[in-house]
């Protein structure tokens, strides 16, 4: 199952993303860019430490004239005060630096970590496609019952609650898909395999979408889906966005109180096309 897993992203990184420069070290670029999703990541070490990989930072194994970021991101939080010197720094290495996170961003600034007007907040870059700009890659349905997506990227029971309860309102089959293979038992409406591709189908045709992941969450607003959102950890992302978005009731905290109301798309999309060309800009 891994395997095929694997496969299928393979391909579509194969098809569909530019081909890496292997021997980028022996070259000179006039222009790099970095990003995106979690380049500024604490990494783990075997003695159970962490550390920031410099090359991600503007370092010099990257023989550049100019430097940018455009959305970076950090995921889930863990500057230390001892880390600033390094960062700083290492910002000093970019012309511009574009984050994705609000909560890096005001990070940066209340920290003084890097001057104000090189400092920019831009929108996931999935956003930069259109809905229609998406809809060529996406394959024919899946599953031929009406059924709710459960974007499974955080393993909670109560959040596997709520997708029961919703699914027996709704009467939908449940379609589960993880972060990686969690089991290799087979279980109906379980998709251990499924790949980049099969994603964008299964969220285009969900009558209904319940994600614990920030991208489950974007890609059901860009398909105007019926959803909620519910995570129980790195939330700063995705309360940010649908706050942005006049969603923010779409975060479910408390299953036990949870009111589910009909989402209405118009001024939403208005709204997203705004912000989304504002960090064209």
């Amino acid at each position: 199952l891994k395997s095929k897993r694997y496969n299928r992203f393979n391909k579509f990184i194969t098809k569909y993303l530019m081909p890496s420069v292997k021997d980028y070290r022996q070259q000179s670029f006039d222009m790099a860019i970095y990003g995106s999703d979690q380049i500024w990541s604490k990494e783990p070490l075997t003695d159970g430490t962490t550390y920031f990989d410099s090359v991600y930072w503007g370092d010099s194994t990257l023989n550049a004239t100019n430097r940018i970021t455009y959305s970076a991101s950090m995921g889930v939080m863990r500057i230390q005060p001892e880390d600033h010197a390094f960062i700083q720094n290492s910002l000093l290495q970019f012309d511009s630096v574009a984050v994705r996170e609000k909560e890096l961003y005001d990070y940066f600034l209340e920290h003084n970590l890097i001057e104000p007007d090189k400092l920019y907040l831009t929108i996931d870059p999935v956003f930069l496609l259109s809905r229609d700009e998406w809809k060529p890659l996406i394959p024919q349905r899946m599953v031929r019952e009406p059924y709710l997506l459960f974007y499974d990227f955080q393993i909670d029971a109560d959040t596997t609650a709520l997708v029961q309860r919703i699914a027996s309102e709704r009467n939908l089959r449940i379609i589960r898909i993880t972060d990686g293979v969690v089991t290799t038992e087979k279980i109906d409406g379980y998709m251990p395999t499924a790949g980049p591709l099969d994603f964008l189908s299964l969220v285009y045709y969900a009558e209904f979408v319940v994600s614990s992941s920030f991208h489950g969450t974007a890609f059901s607003i860009l398909f105007e889906k019926q959803f909620v959102s519910r995570q129980v950890w790195n939330t700063s992302r995705v309360k940010y966005l649908l706050e942005q978005l006049n969603l923010g009731h779409n975060f479910i905290q408390d299953v036990a109180d949870m009111q589910i109301s009909k989402i209405t798309y118009s001024s939403i999309t208005a709204r997203l096309d705004e912000i989304t060309e504002q960090s064209k800009l």
